[in-house]
């Protein structure tokens, strides 16, 4: 069985490298569209991007808004990966009241990417 310290340190570099990843694809896809669409007047840059069709997110991966969703997406699932992690934590500690808690809110987070 893992220690308190070993998992809480596993859990900050989740999110360390989630939130810093993902920070980077964003930032690299936002210097890529604004290179390639700055001298684009205001109205025609607002994008159309629906996020529930999942099939279409591969396929543009390799653009500056493709970037920008997989940054997007990676943000997310990090958020995802920290409550899963955080609910095995909990039940390893038979802390059934958090573990429930965390298990709700990891479905939520899941229901909530794929339903509206």
């Amino acid at each position: 069985m893992l220690s308190i310290k070993k998992i809480e340190d596993l859990i900050s570099i989740v999110l360390i490298v989630g939130i810093l990843s993902s920070a980077a694809l964003v930032l690299i896809g936002g210097i890529w569209y604004l290179l390639a669409h700055g001298h684009e007047t205001i109205i025609s840059l607002i994008p159309t991007i629906d996020l529930a069709k999942t099939t279409t997110f591969f396929t543009s991966s390799f653009s500056p808004l493709g970037l920008i969703e997989i940054g997007l997406f990676l943000l997310l699932g990090t958020q995802i990966a920290r409550v899963g992690l955080l609910a095995w934590f909990y039940s390893t500690l038979r802390d059934y009241w958090f573990a429930t808690m965390s298990f709700f809110i990891l479905a939520v987070l899941i229901y909530s990417l794929f339903f509206r």
